[in-house]
């Protein structure tokens, strides 16, 4: 069986709030507000931690790991990734309404249970 891409949407407000649990639950230290400014390597080249904006600046660990989405600076400076060029990338925006169920069907002149979604694209015009 041919196995496609891995594409997911989640909700990032209600998604982060489970994860964080779950490694917290795991043994996981979590340090929020804190920002990454580059990897520690030891003399093998191995990454053993993260250098930060925080006091102190240093957090060591067995596991590193990098996930700064599709803008990855920290990635590109150490050498994980390269620079990715304006033609490879794509932006999409995700507007979600809640309203109450009657109040959508009547708006979208929906039948009961039924969703309604609308696509729109378009190019960056320069100016």
């Amino acid at each position: 069986m041919k196995s496609g891409p891995n594409r997911y949407t989640i909700i990032r407000a209600q998604f982060d709030k489970w994860f964080s649990r779950k490694v917290r639950d795991a043994g996981v230290v979590l340090l929020c507000e804190t920002t990454v400014k580059e990897l520690l390597r030891d003399t093998h080249g191995k990454v053993i931690g993260v250098k930060t904006d925080r006091d102190g600046g240093t957090a060591l660990a067995d596991v590193v790991i990098l996930g700064e989405g599709v803008n990855g600076l920290v990635g590109q400076r150490s050498g994980l990734r390269s620079e990715l060029k304006p033609d490879s990338v794509a932006l999409a925006v995700k507007e979600m309404h809640f309203l109450p169920r009657e109040v959508i069907e009547s708006r979208f002149n929906l039948k009961e249970m039924k969703g309604w979604s609308s696509r729109r694209w378009g190019q960056l015009l320069p100016g």
